[in-house]
């Protein structure tokens, strides 16, 4: 298994970007990109203009319909983004990069204006790219080169790692067990103004995506609910 996390490119704009963006990972020893909804579509033959050595990441990029889909497989992922946000999520230093492994992810916005809000809601955690804050826009390329250099300089092994026996479910279980709390919540008059439930619902996220509970503590958090909706 591939020990570097994939990258995720959220509605990338140009194919020059993408191609150079597969050349940084090959710099960097990782081999994984995923594209969510290219605006031009994919493949694009002038991606491969750009992408000099890191060409065969680019005949092996995977393409997705959405956020979801490209990150359900995934533990961790974290959304590189300059930007100052109202929800409770962790921020991940620089310098803890390299504990990302091969089942996580790093996640980049579209070029003119990063990831939106509800890219955000499936990012167990906020990554602030290290840079002038009066000079913080960064082309794609280069955010995802500076990640992905602190990555490969980090080493493959961290002491901050989540153990194997504790590992975190999947994006796509945690993202299951709160469409199902929600459902329960709305079926009984819970949310009583569009205001609480909006707000509501972002803390119950960030929280399931704070704490990366494990495939056990999902299946335990479904039988209590089980046993609170079972009269329903």
């Amino acid at each position: 298994m591939n020990s570097s996390p994939v990258v995720v490119l959220v509605h990338p704009q140009l194919a020059l970007n993408i191609g150079m963006v597969a050349r940084a990972l090959a710099n960097c020893g990782m081999r994984e990109l995923r594209l969510v909804a290219p605006r031009d579509g994919w493949p694009q033959d002038a991606a491969q203009k750009t992408a000099t050595v890191g060409k065969s990441i680019l005949d092996a990029a995977q393409c997705f319909p959405d956020v979801a889909s490209a990150v359900a497989d995934r533990r961790r992922v974290v959304a590189a983004t300059a930007r100052t946000r109202d929800r409770n999520v962790d921020v991940m230093a620089y310098d803890a990069l390299p504990s990302l492994g091969g089942e996580d992810a790093l996640m980049f916005g579209p070029e003119n204006c990063g990831l939106a809000n509800e890219d955000l809601n499936y990012a167990t955690d906020l990554l602030h790219l290290p840079v002038d804050p009066q000079h913080s826009s960064l082309s794609l390329p280069s955010a995802v080169l500076l990640a992905a250099h602190r990555c490969f300089v980090g080493g493959a092994e961290s002491e901050t790692a989540v153990p194997s026996q504790l590992q975190a479910a999947p994006l796509s279980e945690a993202k299951g067990f709160y469409k199902r709390l929600v459902t329960a919540l709305d079926q009984n008059g819970y949310f009583r103004l569009p205001a609480m439930r909006r707000k509501t619902l972002l803390n119950l996220n960030a929280l399931l995506l704070r704490t990366r509970p494990t495939t056990q503590e999902l299946n335990s958090l479904h039988g209590m609910l089980s046993a609170l909706t079972s009269n329903d």
